[in-house]
């Protein structure tokens, strides 16, 4: 399936030793960093964070990234779609013309305690330019950022705090309550902790 916003390669500026060739990977389903403390491995995955969540800035540990962007405006909808607090098609003006171009209400759930729910407003025609002309900041910026967490060792402990649950029928305010909904996230989950 094309558009899948998996990485493709990632590519390291080092070996895996001294005086090897730099790390060049195709990364499966799950990629394992191991290594001494202070050998990079927080690091990689900050940067690849960065990355995915905003616009490019150097990196020390990580060359290159690559990743599977959608093609196609239904794809990118549809990577989308978990996320979207509210949907609706706005006629709009262009060159006389009325056309439809849907936009939506973004929103994510928090990790932690005290976190605000992440927000943004898209349309359609943002991300049919970017598409268009390629442009892979705003890819990031629209679709990888939301598909995005990094688990590092303090956020992890911080998904055990207690939570406020909310309306538990309508849109999830916390990753537990998201977990709580949806049982294919929970299989996914299980199979993934197994």
């Amino acid at each position: 399936m094309a558009g899948t916003l998996r990485f493709t390669r990632l590519r390291f500026r080092a070996g895996p030793a001294p005086a090897q060739d730099a790390l060049d990977i195709e990364p499966a389903t799950v990629v394992v960093l191991v290594g001494p403390n202070n050998s990079g491995k927080s690091l990689a995955l900050r940067e690849i964070e960065t990355w995915c969540t905003s616009s490019e800035q150097a990196r020390k540990v990580i060359d290159t990234i690559e990743v599977d962007f959608p093609t196609d405006i239904e794809t990118a909808k549809a990577l989308l779609e978990p996320f979207i607090a509210e949907a609706s098609e706005d006629p709009v003006s262009e060159n006389g013309e009325v056309s439809l171009d849907w936009n939506f209400i973004m929103h994510r759930p928090s990790l932690g305690p005290g976190q605000p729910m992440q927000g943004d407003r898209f349309f359609q025609k943002q991300i049919n330019l970017s598409m268009e002309r390629n442009l892979e900041g705003n890819m990031r910026s629209y679709l990888t950022r939301w598909h995005t967490i990094r688990l590092d060792g303090r956020r992890r402990f911080e998904l055990t705090d207690e939570m406020e649950a909310g309306d538990l029928g309508g849109k999830p305010a916390n990753h537990l309550v998201q977990l709580a909904q949806d049982s294919a996230a929970r299989d996914l989950v299980r199979n993934l902790t197994l």
